[in-house]
Formats: structure tokens, sequence, C-alpha cells
């Protein structure tokens, strides 16, 4: 019998591809080679499979987004590595569903939609988003300490901007096909990052 963790994923993977409301029991049943029984032992309906999915997925990004704040790194490298993690996000779910065939718009569209149908999921998100910001914050106030950036600056305020401009990006990247992500996250990075160091520099 395979493991919930195990139909949960392969689930993932079918939401991705078709999305919620083209997806139904028996394609899961299908993907999983398992009987309706053998699902439902785990699973009471599709809705749970679907939560179940998404919190899988939300629990990678979180181990992902934590991964960033590593003490090796100094805030410079931090911060551009946050403005990078879209290429590194794109190789994660490549990753988590199995396949090499990815479109970043089938996990915006996923997302947005299970936001509008699930209420619970669109609160997981958002306590995911303030950890993560929370977690910038602490490293700016830190940098703040150390003389890496600038004492006038706001923490608060240049975190949620950092974050608004990478999330925009996401959106950008998964409904608009000809952009060059790594460029301009790269070239938004530098105007940051010059505007809040003590000394100007490249990476």
């Amino acid at each position: 019998m395979s493991s919930k963790k195990d139909e949960s994923i392969i689930a993932l993977r079918i939401f991705f591809q078709k999305g919620y409301d083209s997806t139904s029991i028996n394609d899961i049943i299908s993907e999983c080679q398992i009987s309706k029984g053998g699902l439902y032992y785990h699973f009471k309906n599709k809705e749970k499979i679907f939560i179940e999915a998404i919190d899988y997925l939300f629990e990678e990004l979180e181990k992902y987004g934590k991964s960033l704040f590593i003490e090796t790194k100094n805030t410079k490298n931090i911060i551009y590595s946050y403005f990078n993690s879209l290429t590194d996000i794109s190789n994660i779910l490549k990753e988590i569903l199995g396949s090499k065939n990815i479109k970043m718009e089938n996990f915006y569209m996923l997302i947005t939609n299970a936001f509008t149908k699930f209420p619970s999921i669109k609160e997981k998100y958002i306590k995911l988003n303030e950890a993560i910001q929370k977690l910038l914050i602490n490293t700016l106030k830190s940098a703040q300490h150390n003389g890496e950036i600038k004492c006038s600056i706001d923490c608060n305020t240049i975190s949620f901007m950092i974050n608004i401009i990478v999330e925009g990006f996401f959106i950008h990247h998964s409904t608009i096909k000809e952009f060059e992500v790594k460029e301009n996250c790269e070239k938004i990075f530098h105007y940051i990052w010059n505007g809040i160091s003590i000394e100007k520099s490249k990476i």
C-alpha cells in the first residue's frame, strides 16, 4: 500500500497539471495505482487530498525559505539569494513533482484558485509569508547592528518592499513567458542593495 505522503505528492502533480476542478478522484486513483478504498483509507474526499497536497508543498517551500537565512551567509548574499529564489523554486517544484516539464503559470493558477476555494490554505500561506518576512527583518536589523547597512532605514519597510517586489516578480514570471528572471532580479537587487548598504558594491 502506498503511503499518505506518496499519494499527496502524486495528487499534487495531477492538480498542478489539470487544476483542482478538472482533477477527479479516478485520476488520482489511476496515477497512484491503488483502489478507491485504498485512497479513502487516507483521505475523506478530493478536498482533503488537495489540502494535504498543498500543505506538503508549503512545508517544502518553508524549508527552502528558511534555508536562505543560514548563519554562514552574510546579509548581502541572503538578500541576493532572496531575489533569485524564483529560479530555485522552479527547481524545487520539479523535484517535488518528479517532472522536468513544469510551467510556473500552472503553479500560480493553482495557488490562486486554492486561496479562493479554501480560506484555510490562504491563512497558511499568510503565516508562511509572515515567518519568512520576520527572518528578513531580523537579518536587516542584525546588519544594521553590524554596520553593513544604513541605520537610517526602517527594516520593516525595506523587508516589506523586498517581499512585495519578489512576489511581483513571481506573478510576472508566472503570467508572462518572455521574461529574463535572473537578469531582472539581479538588476533590482543591486538597486536595493546600493540604496541600503554602507559600501556600494556589486557581487
